[in-house]
């Protein structure tokens, strides 16, 4: 398959992996998504790392839950119908946020340098 890298699809991506642009109405609205990231990262370590000092006793808790046999039989369902058991959905808050740094990472090494938003970028990794 063809990468970012090759010629003929790379030609096709705007030369800043960085910046988005949407068309809204004649206007268009352009999106430096390192400050759009560095602008919430106080809300994400807020709500995540409660979420993660509690993780163990949430385990215990849904363990327990697990054991009775209402339930069990609701969890049970429910992994039925959705194909995933509620442990998987439990850690995906905790797996969300690694994905933002492996996504920021890539965005800082396929961004120039010289772009004007290649330092946000870097502060976005930093944060």
């Amino acid at each position: 398959g063809e990468g970012l890298e090759s010629g003929r699809r790379a030609a096709s991506y705007p030369s800043s992996p960085a910046r988005t642009t949407e068309r809204v109405g004649r206007s268009c609205k352009t999106t430096d998504i390192g400050a759009a990231f560095n602008k919430r990262v106080s809300l994400l370590k807020t709500v995540y790392e409660p979420y993660l000092a509690g993780w163990t006793k949430l385990q215990e808790a849904v363990q327990r839950l697990k054991e009775k046999s209402k339930y069990s039989k609701f969890f049970n369902k429910q992994q039925q119908l959705t194909g995933l058991g509620i442990s998987s959905y439990l850690i995906m808050p905790i797996q969300r946020v690694p994905r933002y740094v492996l996504l920021i990472r890539e965005l800082v090494k396929k961004t120039d340098p010289d772009h004007p938003e290649y330092e946000s970028l870097q502060k976005a990794l930093k944060s």
